[in-house]
Parts: structure tokens; sequence; C-alpha cells
């Protein structure tokens, strides 16, 4: 029979967190809280206010409906009518998360780049980089060489989220994305930190990379 004391100190054994399952609850924590600045920023990027975000609360008249729209669009079911609405703030909100302090060029908007399919699909985003200047044709057939397609905006984006410790040093252009003979790319030089659109008529000096994708994953439609 087990006493009392024993049982405390099952108890007290069960209860009891490691090391790794404290470390996943921070870890997860933090997506949280990145998360929920990010839509914050994006709000107050389009002209909203906390109280616009208060809608989101489950208990708020409409936020049922407004929870499920954003479910839909992450998970990609909405119609393309719908979708392309709400990407516009989804684009504003990615952006946002980026923290692009220098810049964003003006014409990186969600009518220029709109969502394609596979974009919020996550996956491995790399950045390939080349042994001299190399013309837009000439990046494209060595991605090709590779078994890799060139990533779209949103991919580029996920690569700058995902690699905080390349964005102090880092040129990376997404040639999945192209809009008025311009493809969209992120630098980073130290504390600066912005996102513009270079031409695709001139060649790539050595100091950039190009995000790529295995071609095995998520197509990107054009």
């Amino acid at each position: 029979m087990i006493d009392a004391k024993e049982r405390t100190m099952e108890k007290q054994k069960k209860g009891k967190r490691t090391d790794k399952e404290i470390a996943q609850m921070i870890g997860g924590g933090r997506k949280i809280f990145k998360i929920i600045l990010g839509l914050a920023a994006a709000v107050e990027a389009v002209g909203g206010t906390a109280r616009d975000l208060e809608r989101l609360e489950p208990d708020k008249a409409g936020a049922a409906q407004l929870l499920g729209q954003l479910a839909q669009l992450i998970v990609g079911k909405l119609s393309a009518p719908v979708v392309q609405v709400a990407w516009n703030t989804m684009l504003v909100w990615i952006i946002a998360a980026c923290q692009f302090v220098n810049g964003v060029h003006s014409d990186i908007t969600a009518e220029h780049f709109p969502l394609r399919p596979g974009d919020l699909t996550l996956k491995e985003v790399i950045a390939v980089t080349i042994p001299h200047s190399m013309s837009t044709p000439e990046v494209l057939k060595l991605l090709d060489g590779q078994g890799l397609r060139p990533a779209t905006l949103v991919e580029l984006l996920w690569w700058w989220l995902t690699h905080p410790a390349e964005q102090a040093n880092c040129l990376v252009v997404a040639l999945g994305s192209v809009w008025a003979g311009q493809s969209p790319c992120v630098d980073g030089d130290g504390g600066y930190r912005r996102l513009h659109l270079p031409s695709l008529a001139v060649d790539w000096g050595s100091l950039y990379a190009f995000a790529a994708v295995r071609k095995s994953a998520a197509p990107a439609a054009a």
C-alpha cells in the first residue's frame, strides 16, 4: 500500500518538467509573442489601433468569423477574391514582422506581388551564392542545375525571419517574384535592414545570393 508520503513524492515527480520541456515552452511562448507583435504592427500599418485587435477576442461579436477567415487564409482554403483582400493585410503584417528599419520599396505591395499557391506552406528556403558576376538567366540556370527553383517574395521573407544571424551581412534576391523587370531583395549590413527592388537587367555581383527552394517542395505557380 502506498502511504501519504510516497503519494506526495509521486505527484511531485509527475509535475516536474524536464529542461527540454521548459525550453520548448519558452520557445513556443516567444513564437506566440512574435506573432502578436507582428499582427499589432500590421494593424497599425493600415491605420488600425489596439481597439481593432480587441475584435479578435473570442467573446467579442464577430470574432469567430474573423478568426475563421484568418485560419483559412493561413491554410490556403479561402476563395481567390477573399484571399487577395486578406493578402493585402497579411503582407503588411509579414513585412512589419521583418523589421526593415531602413525602408521597404513602395512598389512591394500585394497588388504587385499577389499570393501564389504554396506560398504559405512551410518549407526550407536556402540562400545560394554565386562564384562571380552572373546575369539573371545564368543564375536561373545555376539554380536549375542544383535541383532548385527561385524563391518567391513570401519565401524570401520567410528565409529572412528564420535566419536572424545572417541579417547583419546579406544581400539575397527572390527571382521567383518579378514585377516590372525587378525582383525583391533583402539587404542587411550591420544594423542596416532594407527590402528593395533591384533590376533584373544588370549582372549580379558575387556579393549577391539567391533565395531558392528544392523543386520537390510546394510549387510556386506563375
